[in-house]
């Protein structure tokens, strides 16, 4: 009846519609481009596509409506009322259409937009969809300012965000922008540096765009900076005379006259007070002087000694530079190695000390179980006697049991028979009785005679039923007593073959902790080899890390011969008796890489084309990740809700080198080489994280646990753990060699968007919109969580290879860069205006 209703309602309601809108029929007829795939993409195609076709079903063409899907046609031409996509979508057949609280909250649709689709139908479902246009890009308006993307170069030179269509690049030694590409028609989408750290690859709508770090030409040599007028100082200053080196400079409020000679001093004389402020002992004769531009930083070059940076105002020793930039990488590259030595080889002790742990207890297990084993195993002959005698006497027992049954049931039966012949016969007695009664004088005899038959039988069938009575009595007491005893026997039997069960119990479980102790012997063995070659590793590591720091002492810096500061102050430009140009920062003596001054960013070549129609990169690259070896260049992208899609290229030549067929049943959001680089890791808004073999493109892993989008993958150095960060609010943990779940973290109250190994070790980077940045062991517990200095909503983070560096981007378009410890050690706003030519 309510069908009936529904009909007859709609249909009234649609003539009422087919009145007021008469000339339309008049007028060219509906197509399907204009007037009915709008509506279908809004409501029906995130379900009912190429890529996710429920129910067997598209609806992307009028010909694969007709073709229908599982439960047949789905579109019958000049029969709306026909037709189920009709009936469907206005309620008039199950299931209902879009059903209510579907996951792409698609929206019943209209009444308006149901007359649409019945007279399209009805007209005879004409035309095809539109072809589809390449995008017509327009102005990216000025709101949108977001930190969209962030990376960082391994080496932690340069980190790189993405904001609306520019990308920025910092030089992070000298916290300063160096480039600002304006790359793309789209908003940067993912950025990802080479493990070189002098490519940077730049994600956008159906393109991806490979940028070169091109070094500047080396500073003008030599480098002399100004000295004074001696001759104007020498009245003031006697001690001049003696003096190798004579530098003047502004500090603060205070102009300062400086000198050095070969006594090994360095004298600080101010000019307000005519007197010298301080001595700084330079333990060698003194050849260089210089100073910062802002007066406080002094560089004290002297005879076979390093060159030192002092603070002006206390005399305290900044730093010595003793090692230039390769000496300083070697080192930083032998620190990383001990540190992932160092994870691994206490990783395998905790897992041989598992393993032994286990053998000790899984040990004295064994030793009772054979003890238990050997005594239960004494009276299995004894055991198996009385379970044999046990069985004889229950089968035994069987048949006067059976008989016994057979007998009572006779006896029931007889008994119940005179029981019935005994009623009849009292009742043929009374029927006598009552006949004699009434007899007259001439029936009397007969009636008499009659009467007293019929009594002697009634006494006869009560005798037979009083013997059948006690013949039912004995049977089913006999019965009873057989019952029991075979009960009695089963019992027995049942107990005697528990005993004899729990002596195959016993042995069998003593053999099986045999075994088990036998495969734990073998790990252990196999563990005490891999403990034994981590250690060895470790100790060369370790070995390394000395030589290196050893090498750097023999190779010290050779003798400086001029020197000077950029004009911020920020860097220190050294000329060296071997002919090269070294640099520093000049806060902290850092070496520096010195091609790496000013150096530019120039266009490589473009992936795709987001100009174009048919770009091999569809839709948005939300994904970027350069191999260890820095060969391959996987991106992820794909059509929101319909498609995933990752591919690997030849960053050197631009070649497509393989695609995995359908990745995912939605667009891929994140991507992560293992460090053997024979793994990638893709995560999607399908909730899946999937692992692939990179050399065949063949999935090697499915986890699904998250229940939203899954927004960050990240493999540990050891490829032992993944982890994975979600839009539901967390991050989990997964064991590689049993793809489960090991821990989730599930206290994060806003989507975790990035998440990062630091170095070598179970320490992760996660960032969580809250805002928050958190540093966990991927197994649980809190290194270091963080939310003071984030005012907006964290969109996206970043850090280098051994995790020194991470840099935090938000909403508000504010880039951060923190320390190891969380200290906000720079900080970059939105940029408006041109960048500073330095």
């Amino acid at each position: 009846m309510a069908t009936k209703r529904i009909q007859f309602l709609y249909l009234a309601f649609a003539g009422a519609l087919l009145l007021l809108a008469a000339h339309a029929h008049a007028a060219a007829p509906l197509s399907f481009a204009d007037d009915i795939q709008p509506i279908l993409e809004r409501n029906c195609l995130p379900c009912h596509n190429a890529t996710k076709a429920e129910g067997g079903l598209q609806l992307e063409t009028p010909q694969l409506m007709e073709h229908g899907g599982d439960s047949g046609p789905a579109l019958k031409p000049n029969r709306a009322l026909d037709s189920d996509i009709f009936l469907m979508a206005s309620r008039q057949k199950k299931p209902h259409m879009p059903p209510d609280g579907n996951k792409s909250k698609a929206q019943p649709l209209s009444s308006n937009q149901l007359e649409i689709l019945r007279r399209w139908i009805d007209e005879g479902a004409l035309g095809n969809p539109k072809p589809k246009q390449a995008v017509a890009w327009k102005n990216m308006p000025a709101s949108v300012q977001r930190v969209s993307a962030v990376a960082v170069s391994p080496d932690g030179q340069f980190a790189a965000c993405g904001r609306g269509r520019e990308t920025t690049v910092y030089y992070l030694p000298l916290q300063r922008p160096v480039a600002a590409l304006q790359a793309h028609p789209d908003i940067v989408s993912a950025l990802a540096f080479s493990p070189e750290g002098n490519v940077l690859a730049t994600g956008s709508h159906g393109e991806v765009k490979l940028w070169k770090k091109v070094p500047s030409p080396p500073p003008s040599l030599p480098i002399v900076p100004a000295a004074p007028d001696r001759a104007a100082l020498a009245a003031d200053i006697p001690e001049l005379a003696k003096a190798s080196v004579v530098i003047a400079f502004q500090s603060g409020a205070d102009a300062l006259v400086v000198w050095g000679g070969d006594d090994g001093k360095v004298s600080v004389w101010n000019r307000a007070t005519k007197k010298i402020v301080r001595t700084i002992a330079a333990e060698g004769p003194v050849k260089l002087l210089a100073s910062s531009l802002d007066g406080k930083i002094l560089v004290v070059a002297a005879e076979g000694r390093p060159v030192r940076l002092v603070n002006v105002a206390d005399g305290k020793t900044i730093a010595e530079l003793k090692s230039d930039r390769a000496a300083w990488d070697r080192s930083a590259s032998a620190d990383l190695a001990v540190s992932g030595a160092a994870f691994e080889l206490a990783f395998l002790q905790g897992e041989l000390k598992l393993t032994q742990d286990r053998l000790t207890k899984l040990t004295e297990e064994s030793k009772k179980a054979d003890k238990d084993a050997a005594e239960l195993g004494a009276k299995r002959a004894a055991l198996e006697k009385a379970r044999a005698d046990a069985l004889v006497k229950r089968d035994a027992l069987s048949k006067p049991r059976d008989d016994a049954e057979d007998a009572l049931m006779a006896a029931t039966t007889a008994q119940e028979t005179a029981k019935q012949t005994e009623k009849n016969a009292l009742s043929a007695a009374q029927a006598a009785d009552a006949a004699l009664a009434k007899a007259d004088d001439a029936q009397k005899d007969a009636a008499t005679k009659a009467a007293g038959a019929a009594r002697a039988a009634a006494t006869k069938a009560t005798d037979v039923r009083t013997a059948a009575d006690k013949a039912a009595a004995a049977t089913a007491e006999k019965q009873k007593k057989t019952k029991t005893d075979h009960e009695e026997a089963v019992k027995a039997f049942t107990e005697a073959t528990g005993e004899v069960l729990r002596v195959n119990v016993a042995e069998t479980n003593a053999k099986n902790l045999v075994d088990t102790l036998i495969v734990l012997r073998a790990d252990e063995k196999t563990l005490q080899g891999s403990v034994a070659n981590a250690q060895k590793i470790n100790d060369a590591a370790l070995k390394a890390q000395v030589d290196a720091r050893a090498q750097s002492a023999q190779n010290a810096v050779p003798p400086v011969t001029s020197l000077a500061f950029s004009r911020e102050s920020a860097m220190l430009v050294t000329l060296h008796d071997d002919g090269r140009i070294r640099a520093w920062q000049a806060e902290t003596g850092q070496p520096l890489d010195s091609v790496n001054i000013d150096a530019k960013w120039e266009l490589l070549r473009t992936l795709g084309d987001a100009s174009k129609l048919d770009s091999p990169l569809s839709y948005r690259v939300n994904a970027l990740a350069f191999s260890p070896d820095g060969k391959l260049l996987a991106t992820g992208s794909g059509e929101p809700s319909r498609s995933g899609e990752i591919k690997l290229w030849d960053p050197a030549t631009g070649k497509l080198i393989r695609e995995v067929p359908k990745p995912h049943k939605d667009c891929v959001l994140t991507l992560d080489f293992s460090s053997d680089g024979k793994l990638l890791a893709s995560g999607a808004a399908d909730k899946a994280v999937r692992i692939w073999d990179v050399a065949t493109g063949a999935m090697s892993r499915n986890l699904e646990a998250h229940s939203s989008h899954v927004l960050a993958v990240a493999f540990r150095h050891d490829m032992r753990r993944l982890v994975s960060a979600s839009s539901d609010n967390s991050m989990k943990t997964w064991d590689l060699r049993t793809s489960d779940v090991l821990k989730t973290f599930a206290d994060f109250t806003k989507e975790v968007n990035s998440i990062r190994y630091l170095g070598q070790g179970d320490q992760v980077l996660a960032a969580s919109g809250a805002p928050l940045v958190r540093i966990v062991k991927d197994q649980g517990g809190d290194i270091r969580s963080k939310t003071d200095g984030f005012p907006k909503f964290i969109t996206a983070a970043a850090a280098n290879r051994d995790g020194q560096i991470q840099a935090v981007g938000d909403v508000a378009g504010t880039l951060r860069v923190l320390s190891p410890d969380g200290k906000i050690i720079a900080q970059w706003p939105l940029i408006t205006d041109t960048l500073a030519q330095h």
